[in-house]
């Protein structure tokens, strides 16, 4: 639990007090004449709010985005969409992912936190975890994990390494 505080809080630290060495972009009101990777504030009709490095007029290098929802990003963009290192919070800080990004979504090697404070830390690819990892997952006595089943009673958490296949954890 204190891991998971920690990190919204190291996110939304972050997220508010960002600011590089780059130039402040041209035309505060018109991120389209933003180039060359300067620094920019900005905040779009939907309500999302971006800060960082801008190029062609869209997030490019380091920034955060934050939504209406409470959903944020900070970390690596490309082409104005998370790419490379960074952290998503969402569910208002319920669920949390840290690592690698492609295109807007989790790839590559990464930790994500749900809002029951399960764990896996493992692959992923297009947003949803892929071939091997760990999990750890928060369970009532009652529930059952594949083969393994618990008396009723009290919650506690179990750790298990597998793999997922077809969108299901397989403990190996």
């Amino acid at each position: 639990m204190v891991h998971i505080k920690l990190l919204s809080l190291t996110f939304l630290v972050s997220a508010l007090n960002i600011s590089y060495a780059d130039s402040k972009c041209p035309g505060q009101y018109n991120h389209k004449t933003w180039t060359n990777g300067c620094y920019g504030e900005y905040k779009y009709d939907e309500g999302n709010t971006y800060k960082g490095q801008c190029q062609t007029g869209e997030p490019h290098g380091k920034g955060s985005s934050l939504m209406p929802n409470g959903d944020g990003y900070e970390g690596n963009w490309s082409k104005g969409l998370p790419n490379g290192n960074g952290n998503y919070v969402s569910d208002n800080g319920k669920t949390k992912y840290t690592g690698s990004f492609l295109n807007g979504k989790p790839h590559g090697k990464g930790t994500m936190i749900n809002q029951k404070g399960s764990v896996y830390q493992g692959q992923f690819a297009n947003g949803d975890p892929v071939g091997n990892g760990s999990y750890k997952r928060i369970v009532k006595k009652s529930e059952s994990i594949s083969s393994m089943r618990y008396g009723s009673g009290a919650s506690k958490s179990k750790f298990m390494k597998g793999r997922w296949n077809n969108g299901e954890f397989v403990i190996d």
